[in-house]
């Protein structure tokens, strides 16, 4: 759950009288992360655009938040407007950007569990500066090789956000299944999108051929 841990963190750093804004964020964020990693798992490269566009109104809206709690008496409903003003920004500027979209959003979800899985193999002084580097790496793989390099990215993050939360919700399940968890989503992700973008292309396919035939 580091994203979610890296949100909270952020959050902390916002003045007291911020606390009512920032109770219903960690109440409700959980469940958020947990709904888009399962999408982002299962569908990462067919939704692309929209996770895409969901990391972007969440790097806004937290930009937003920051930059209205430092006015002095700000009511919580302005604060809200602001940074919901930003959120929406940020998603214009994912379909502005393209190839920095797919940079930073393969970065993002690489870096954001890369560094604690690291940790186990590596000295963990060690694992930041690894996980930045294999982070940049991928990010720029992905942009010449969006296809699969951003299923392959999508599928391990997804699985590797919401294994943690899912194991906190159902107790049934020991915690100690929890990289046999990742795995078994990881493969799931990676041959549903796979599978899914065999149809699609294959539907593409068969239209552009019909359009074809009805021209000649």
């Amino acid at each position: 759950m580091e994203f979610i841990d890296l949100m909270r963190e952020i959050l902390s750093y916002l003045p007291p009288e911020s606390a009512s804004f920032v109770n219903m964020i960690n109440g409700i964020f959980p469940w958020i992360v947990l709904t888009i990693s399962l999408l982002v798992c299962l569908f990462g490269y067919k939704i692309h655009h929209i996770w895409s566009g969901f990391v972007f109104f969440l790097i806004g809206f937290l930009l937003g938040a920051v930059l209205g709690t430092l006015l002095p008496n700000i009511d919580i409903r302005i604060i809200l407007a602001i940074s919901l003003g930003l959120g929406f920004l940020g998603i214009l500027l994912t379909h502005k950007l393209i190839k920095i979209q797919i940079f930073l959003i393969n970065f993002l979800l690489v870096y954001s569990v890369s560094p604690d899985l690291l940790s186990k193999i590596i000295p963990a002084n060690y694992s930041l500066l690894v996980g930045l580097i294999l982070s940049i790496l991928v990010g720029l793989i992905a942009v010449k090789y969006k296809y699969i390099v951003t299923i392959i990215t999508t599928a391990y993050a997804g699985a590797t956000s919401s294994a943690p939360i899912i194991l906190s919700l159902i107790t049934q399940i020991p915690a100690s299944s929890k990289t046999l968890l990742i795995i078994v989503m990881i493969v799931l992700g990676v041959s549903v999108q796979f599978y899914t973008k065999h149809l699609s292309s294959k539907k593409k396919h068969k239209k552009l051929n019909n359009e074809a035939q009805t021209i000649a």
